[in-house]
C-alpha cells in the first residue's frame, strides 16, 4: 500500500540519481586518496629542503660568529676563512715541534716565533693576550740543562 502523500519515481530516473550519487561521492574518495599522500610527500620534501639548506647556511654563520666569541683577538679575525682538515692528533704520530731538544725541533719552532720587527698598537697587543714565543720559551724552559747555554733569556746577567 502506498502512502498517499508519496509518489512513486519511474524506474529509469531512480536509476539515475541512486547511481550517480554513490559514483560521486566514490570519485571524491579516490581523488581524495591519490591526491592527498602525494600532497603530503611535496609538504614534507619542502619542509625537509628548508630544513637542509638553513642548516647549511646558518652552520655558516654559527661557526664564524662561535669563532668571533671564543678567539683571542686578532685584528685579521674578520678576514680569515676557515676550513675543515682532519688531522691525526695520537701522541705516536710524529710532529717536528715535539721530542728531546735538537737544533731540528728548534728549528721548527723558530719557523713560528722567530718573527721580523713589526709596529703594534698597545691596545692591540693587549687585546690579543697569546704570543707563540711565551709557548716556545715554556717548552725551553723544561729542559733548561740544554737551552740555558743557548738562550739568553735564560742566563743569569
Amino acid at each position: 500500500m502506498v502512502h498517499p502523500s508519496y509518489e512513486p519515481i519511474p524506474a529509469s530516473e531512480s536509476d539515475e540519481k541512486l547511481s550517480s550519487i554513490p559514483d560521486a561521492r566514490q570519485a571524491r574518495l579516490t581523488l581524495a586518496r591519490t591526491l592527498l599522500p602525494w600532497l603530503a610527500h611535496v609538504v614534507f620534501f619542502t619542509i625537509s629542503l628548508t630544513t637542509l639548506f638553513s642548516g647549511l647556511y646558518f652552520h655558516r654563520q654559527a661557526t664564524k660568529s662561535c669563532i668571533e666569541k671564543v678567539s683571542a683577538y686578532s685584528p685579521a679575525l674578520s678576514t680569515v676563512e676557515y676550513y675543515d682538515t682532519r688531522y691525526n692528533g695520537s701522541l705516536a704520530w710524529p710532529s717536528p715541534f715535539r721530542g728531546a731538544p735538537s737544533p731540528e725541533v728548534d728549528e721548527a719552532w723558530a719557523r713560528y716565533t722567530d718573527v721580523s720587527m713589526f709596529t703594534v698598537d698597545l691596545d692591540t697587543v693587549l687585546r690579543i693576550g697569546k704570543d707563540p714565543t711565551l709557548a716556545n720559551l715554556l717548552r725551553m724552559y723544561t729542559h733548561l740543562d740544554y737551552y740555558s747555554a743557548l738562550e739568553p733569556a735564560f742566563s743569569d746577567p
